[in-house]
């Protein structure tokens, strides 16, 4: 078997992109706490960018060594490990509040069984609520299956298929935006079909553009921030009906050009901390935001008998603080220290082909 040297990281604009979709999602969904209006209304397709990203930051660190015999099962054991400990202290959060507030509050109660809990605990969807402790876990289990599909296919996957997936993919796209009026789709039963062209789209494009980065130009410094202020005011935008048209400009158009251009630029010194911050704590930020607000709205409601919303925006900047701080505190103290002592017994087995954290 063919070894094949580590990968490095080197695309920090692309972090820094991480980053900031993954705070305006949070700042989206706590819209109720922070104005009358939805904030950063189009952050929905924050989720798109982020298939896109990793379609293209997946390519670069496993396409070779995928092709040179690195095994599905390595493959899979590698991607778990990346993803699972946060998901898990999301989902246990979830679960703890959900038991806890059925206890406080029976007539309003959320269905808490074993069997959705397991099906919770083993990245599935359940009936009814997909995920009903972590309700921004249905892209993560389309981030899986899609790895899942690329390292099983990847022999086959030639520049001319990738291609033909794009195509039946943006179809796909096309015909759900016209029939639900919206890319935001995916997260319920009822439009499961649309996030599954969600994440096609928007990986195989990742892909495609990693096959072509030489094409992208000479890599330059200093310009990186541009890219995230697009990506700030893409989210920001409220469009016009029919929205779908602006959501597909965005998915098909504007966010290839953001990570084609935050491909070929590197963020000056200065600001480079900053961005791979930004990486750092974009994935902690997402799965953890929806259960630390039903936490933090909860403990704010049993502590001042009111309701948060009418606070805002004070409310919404504290739940934010704290989403950030939680965070950061279960990274540091859970996820980093078990991801690294996985990632040492998975070397231990086979060094040469150490995992790669993309």
């Amino acid at each position: 078997m063919t070894e094949v040297k580590l990968v490095p990281r080197t695309y920090l604009t692309l972090d820094g992109l991480r980053g900031i979709a993954a705070v305006c999602v949070m700042l989206y969904h706590y819209s109720g706490f922070l104005s009358a209006r939805t904030v950063l209304p189009s952050s929905f397709l924050a989720v798109d960018l982020f298939f896109l990203l990793s379609g293209f930051v997946i390519a670069h660190a496993y396409e070779a060594k995928l092709l040179a015999g690195m095994s599905l099962l390595r493959f899979s054991v590698v991607r778990v490990v990346r993803l699972y400990p946060l998901y898990l202290a999301g989902l246990a959060i979830g679960v703890s509040y959900a038991l806890l507030k059925n206890m406080m509050t029976p007539a309003d109660a959320t269905p808490v069984n074993g069997f959705n809990i397991l099906l919770s605990a083993m990245f599935l969807p359940s009936p009814g609520t997909l995920f009903p402790f972590n309700p921004a876990s249905w892209s993560l289990f389309f981030e899986l299956a899609i790895n899942f599909a690329y390292a099983v296919c990847i022999k086959r996957l030639s520049n001319s298929v990738l291609l033909g997936v794009l195509v039946l993919s943006f179809i796909a796209l096309v015909v759900a935006g016209v029939h639900w009026g919206s890319l935001d789709i995916g997260m319920t039963p009822r439009t499961f079909w649309g996030g599954a062209a969600r994440v096609c789209f928007s990986f195989t494009a990742g892909v495609l553009l990693w096959r072509r980065r030489s094409e992208l130009g000479a890599r330059v410094s200093g310009l990186a921030a541009i890219s995230l202020a697009a990506a700030f005011a893409v989210f920001a935008v409220a469009p016009p009906s029919p929205a779908y048209v602006y959501d597909l400009a965005c998915v098909a158009v504007l966010f290839p050009a953001l990570v084609a251009y935050g491909a070929r630029t590197e963020p000056s010194a200065s600001m480079r901390p900053a961005f791979a911050w930004g990486a750092r704590l974009s994935y902690p930020i997402y799965v953890l935001h929806g259960p630390v607000l039903m936490v933090a709205a909860g403990a704010y409601k049993v502590a001042l008998h009111d309701d948060p919303a009418a606070a805002a925006p004070l409310t919404g900047l504290c739940f934010a603080g704290v989403t950030v701080a939680a965070a950061y505190a279960t990274l540091r103290l859970f996820d980093e220290p078990l991801r690294a002592r996985l990632n040492a017994g998975i070397r231990s087995l086979s060094p040469a082909r150490a995992p790669v954290r993309p």
